[in-house]
């Protein structure tokens, strides 16, 4: 099992080989292979993803280890709504396990037409020259690595994008044109009120004893005791800026494409 789940993750394998992979591996039904099936979901192709998912959930334990790499930020939540996935997941589904389904999903952004369709045409035009590595590097430098790090360098309000290449042209395209589509659980952002009735919002960083720390748009961080929260809820948005449709010029779009296609 070791070797196949080798085979399925090897980035030079094509897509459909890796597919299959997933699929022989999900065949010996054990927790170690769906345990390598969920290490597997970080930063694959949004279809080996599905693959992957679709073999976790026909398993009770399979249900529940996907969410929780889900919640780790290996994979979107938004993969649990592919009906393939979906149907499996809800046959037999235990009390807890739904309210935990109910929970990644409750604040998905319903795909916008408009913007699928800037996406399509974006990609459309998208020419994959590797000249435009350099260019591409700088654009991502501008943009990009205040809040994401590639080879230690960037910050780290957003996730670590070392072998993002990974993810293929039409999930980077979509990440970049729309961030909130498909939001990773450990970076989602909280709206908190308070009980003096100000309101504040910042990504969830961790708890220390009696307060909460967030982060805000520029990385700094700040507490908020326990005792002056009144609610704290989850944002249906990220952190992440949703203008590159209109910041990016087509021919910026390509060479920050094409840098990180190259980052594997």
């Amino acid at each position: 099992s070791i070797l196949v789940s080798e085979k399925m993750n090897d980035s030079g394998e094509e897509i459909s080989m890796r597919r299959k992979m997933a699929t022989a591996l999900a065949l010996w039904d054990d927790p170690s292979a769906r345990q390598m099936l969920g290490e597997g979901l970080k930063n694959a192709p949004l279809e080996l993803q599905e693959t992957i998912s679709v073999e976790m959930v026909k398993n009770p334990d399979g249900k529940s280890k996907l969410m929780a790499f889900i919640k780790k930020g290996h994979a979107p939540a938004r993969l649990l709504k592919q009906r393939t996935v979906e149907e499996n997941l809800l046959a037999n589904i235990t009390p807890q396990q739904l309210k935990e389904f109910q929970e990644l999903t409750a604040n998905l952004v319903p795909i916008s037409e408009e913007r699928q369709k800037l996406i399509e045409e974006r990609l459309a035009e998208f020419v994959p020259d590797p000249n435009h590595i350099v260019s591409g590097a700088t654009i991502f430098e501008k943009n990009c690595s205040s809040c994401h790090q590639i080879d230690n360098k960037g910050g780290l309000i957003g996730p670590q994008l070392d072998g993002v290449g990974n993810w293929g042209q039409t999930a980077l395209a979509t990440k970049i044109l729309d961030p909130n589509r498909n939001i990773t659980e450990n970076f989602r952002t909280y709206n908190i009120s308070l009980n003096n009735g100000q309101t504040v919002s910042g990504l969830y960083r961790r708890e220390e004893g009696q307060t909460v720390v967030l982060a805000d748009q520029t990385g700094k961080e700040f507490s908020v005791s326990k005792p002056e929260i009144k609610e704290m809820t989850p944002s249906k948005y990220t952190l992440m800026p949703d203008n590159f449709n209109t910041v990016l010029s087509q021919e910026e779009f390509n060479t920050l494409l094409v840098y990180l296609l190259n980052t594997k």
